[in-house]
């Protein structure tokens, strides 16, 4: 029984105890992962279609009030430390703020590929690229926004944050950011309209 004792068993057996542990590790670091900073506003059924046509990419997501308040949920901001994407291969996406005339706020988009169409609800974007929407209790709302173009071998969003400020019952509960990693993203060709005729 000395094999029992010996540095190499006991290397063996350590191994064979910590595989379970490491394959689910192993595991996490590729799975979908949201992290909520409220402790009852959350994130689910989160989406990444791709178009294989134009290379843009749709990303879906509910948004849920489970506070037994009345909550006005604000997402966004004009940075990418606001409201931000980065996909598997690196690159990083953005709403575009205005760069129009010379200003300010010219080559605050340089270096970024660009995030579109925000809306929540029914909400559209606003000048300052957020959207808000009042959730009354158990009520969920649809996030989406597109990214315009993305190389289409991107398998993955790798990480996503976003911005959300909190009000309930009209009283302020906090600025905080959601985020999201490893969103798979299906790429699929759009469906062909027929031309009927008559």
């Amino acid at each position: 029984m000395k094999w029992l004792t010996h540095p190499k068993f006991r290397l063996l057996l350590l191994v064979f105890l910590l595989m379970p542990a490491l394959s689910v590790f192993a595991q996490d670091s590729t799975r979908l992962q949201i992290t909520s900073p409220y402790d009852s506003i959350s994130l689910s059924d989160v989406k990444a279609i791709g178009n294989l046509e134009t290379g843009s990419i749709q990303v879906t997501m509910q948004v849920t009030n489970k506070y037994h308040k009345v909550a006005i949920v604000n997402i966004g901001g004009p940075a990418f430390d606001d409201l931000g994407l980065t996909d598997d291969k690196g690159i990083k996406y953005k709403y575009f703020s205005y760069s129009g005339p010379p200003g300010l706020t010219v080559g605050h988009n340089k270096g970024y590929s660009q995030m579109t169409d925000m809306v929540l609800g029914k909400n559209k974007v606003q000048m300052f690229i957020y959207v808000q929407d009042t959730l009354h209790v158990d009520q969920s709302e649809t996030l989406k926004f597109r990214l315009v173009k993305a190389d289409k071998s991107v398998k993955a969003i790798k990480e996503a944050h976003l911005l959300c400020t909190l009000t309930l019952d009209y009283m302020a509960a906090g600025q905080k950011q959601f985020f999201i990693k490893n969103i798979p993203v299906e790429w699929v060709k759009p469906k062909t309209k027929s031309i009927g005729t008559n």
